[in-house]
């Protein structure tokens, strides 16, 4: 424990009794405990290029332990596989493409679907790429997303209706997110589902995330508490300038920054160690 105690930082606000009862779940049984988190904006600040972010410090460590001491420790994105396990390795879970592609220990497995759309979204990458140059561009294989964070208001503008346009051109899904317009083929699947594959024999489950796209898998897991398919459940909403406001009313937990998701995932660090003992 002690390298984790060297980085500890402060956590900036009160966890309410949402989040204590997943801690107190860890002290006693914390193979019951499953873990889920978004990474941009949550593990990670945002910055102008998404190619460069990384993880806040400790971020890594933590979840990586909690993998070894919980049940499950899983990272939930709209990134690819490919970006995620840059930086965690199994036994911690990648869901990437809001649950297209899943990576359980050495094994990646991508929907078929998705597969058989890859040359319309190479298509449509092509011709982001060709309106708005490759800097706007987050090519993903199976979907892409378009960002505008450095762009003037009339370029933002542009992209949002190209991307309105596409999409119903070439009968793709178009979401919005952080300063960006996310296209995905039409597959039904969001980060709720993919939260929910995962819950299988566990008791107890924490999720953090600060998006427009985390808000099926905050609804998802305290569906679960409410039906008693699960005991006790947090959603934590890490909400900076960006977070729709509309998000604090589906969670149990607010905090502002991701270093205070890395103080909360100590206190669950701390806790499942502490029942080996």
């Amino acid at each position: 424990m002690a390298r984790f105690q060297r980085l500890r930082p402060a956590l900036n606000t009160t966890p309410t009794p949402a989040f204590e009862s997943i801690v107190e779940v860890a002290t006693t049984a914390p193979r019951s405990i499953g873990v889920f988190s978004d990474f941009d904006g949550t593990l990670s600040r945002l910055i102008p290029n998404p190619d460069d972010v990384t993880p806040v410090a400790g971020a890594v460590d933590r979840i990586t332990q909690l993998a070894t001491t919980c049940g499950l420790s899983a990272i939930v994105s709209g990134r690819p596989v490919s970006f995620l396990q840059r930086f965690f390795d199994p036994p911690v879970e990648l869901s990437g493409l809001y649950g297209i592609e899943h990576r359980s220990g050495d094994d990646v497995t991508v929907d078929e679907t998705a597969v058989k759309w890859m040359p319309v979204i190479s298509s449509v990458a092509a011709d982001a790429t060709k309106r708005f140059g490759e800097g706007v561009l987050e090519d993903k294989t199976y979907s892409l997303t378009v960002h505008y964070r450095r762009e003037t208001p009339a370029v933002a503008a542009a992209i949002e209706a190209w991307s309105e346009m596409v999409a119903t051109e070439h009968g793709l899904s178009a979401r919005s997110a952080k300063m960006s317009i996310e296209l995905h083929p039409p597959i039904s699947r969001n980060k709720g589902d993919a939260v929910e594959d995962m819950l299988n024999g566990l008791t107890a489950a924490v999720y953090f995330g600060d998006d427009i796209g985390d808000c099926s898998a905050f609804e998802r897991l305290l569906s679960a508490k409410s039906n008693g398919s699960i005991q006790a459940a947090a959603a934590v909403l890490v909400k900076g300038p960006e977070t729709p406001d509309e998000l604090t009313g589906v969670v149990t937990d607010v905090v502002s920054q991701p270093t205070d998701v890395v103080a909360m995932l100590d206190r669950l660090v701390d806790a499942a160690s502490s029942a080996g003992e």
